[in-house]
């Protein structure tokens, strides 16, 4: 099992007279290489949701299995940086997740933050680029220059240089025209098939969730994990 969380709720501000349940009693089960889906209304906990996959958050309540690794409400959690090599998070704006003068220096600051050499970094670079359909003379590119699609792509391959197990992507196709986010869901199939990549994603109640679960042959089915009794719809392959 890839993850798997076993009564989890999470509060935001739980010692507070604002406290807030984002989420309450979630039992789910990923199976390794499989590509998951979530969509629901603003605010019913999908973004909290993603950030108990790599330790961001800890749960309230629960036990969050991720991997190998096991983090249980009210217990020290133990070392989330080689989890966080493995579970790869993908923001929803890839402004937000680019800073470097070159794609190829984004590329690469993960790779050599967790201690790869540089040359061993650049290859991973130019393979991420190479899975994400990217052609390799835009690694010299400024990222502010690039197009919204090929961004958004460069985004998901600064975390695919890193190798990790599973990729969590916040609402992917979101800005992107029809046929940029058709391909962008064509690419994250493949990785989800060739590569054995476990993919859990994160999108808008639109059509645009329909549309990738059509795309993986998945159908639709409740979620009761949600909060508040808005269950979200969620999608498998």
């Amino acid at each position: 099992m890839a993850i798997q969380l076993q009564q989890v709720s999470y509060t935001y501000a739980d010692r507070s007279l604002w406290k807030q349940t984002a989420l309450h009693d979630i039992n789910l089960n990923i199976l390794k290489g499989s590509m998951v889906g979530i969509a629901g209304a603003t605010g019913s906990g999908k973004s909290t949701l993603l950030q108990l996959f790599n330790g961001i958050l800890k749960p309230s309540e629960g036990t969050v299995s991720v991997l190998d690794v096991t983090i249980r409400a009210g217990e020290k959690s133990p070392k989330l940086l080689p989890l966080r090599r493995r579970v790869g998070l993908v923001f929803q704006f890839p402004e937000q997740q680019m800073f470097e003068e070159t794609v190829e220096k984004d590329l690469m600051f993960g790779p050599l933050n967790f201690g790869m050499s540089p040359e061993e970094a650049k290859l991973r670079a130019r393979q991420a680029m190479t899975d994400m359909g990217l052609d390799l003379s835009l690694l010299e590119r400024n990222p502010f220059r690039l197009s919204g699609g090929q961004m958004r792509k460069a985004a998901i391959a600064s975390v695919l240089a890193m190798d990790p197990d599973i990729v969590v992507l916040d609402e992917p196709t979101a800005t992107l025209d029809p046929v940029s986010r058709a391909e962008l869901i064509s690419l994250l199939e493949r990785l989800c098939r060739e590569q054995g990549r476990t993919i859990y994603h994160r999108n808008p109640p639109d059509g645009r969730a329909a549309a990738l679960c059509r795309s993986l042959g998945a159908a639709e089915g409740r979620a009761d994990c949600l909060s508040g009794g808005r269950a979200g719809a969620c999608c498998r392959s």
